[in-house]
């Protein structure tokens, strides 16, 4: 089996679980067991990047496919995916679930429903 790099890692708040970004794909980790809860697919390049939003279950994605996927992370299922021109490097979640994205053509700004 060839293992591929972590590129990101984010721990829940409150600390029982964890998902990393290694390839095309997002792993969510049971953090007591070790044990890999759901592998989430979809980006077609490297992830760059996953943060967990407020609340614990959300999770977004981006990668250098120019996309940006947002997650629950608890059904191990796409809620929303967009696009950009270029790849996308980082992202972070505001307290009002808002979504800023950074990538090569500057930063977008998402502000999501719940």
């Amino acid at each position: 089996m060839r293992l591929r790099p972590v590129l990101a890692v984010v721990i829940a708040a409150d600390g029982t679980w964890l998902a990393t970004a290694s390839g095309d794909a997002v792993r969510v980790w049971d953090r007591a067991t070790g044990t890999c809860t759901a592998t989430l697919g979809g980006h077609t390049g490297s992830v760059l990047a996953v943060v967990i939003a407020p609340g614990g279950t959300w999770l977004a994605t981006t990668a250098d496919d120019g996309t940006v996927r947002i997650w629950d992370a608890a059904e191990g299922r796409t809620v929303a995916i967009a696009r950009a021109d270029g790849a996308l490097h980082s992202c972070a979640w505001g307290p009002a679930h808002e979504l800023v994205v950074g990538g090569q053509t500057g930063l977008c700004l998402f502000e999501l429903l719940t």
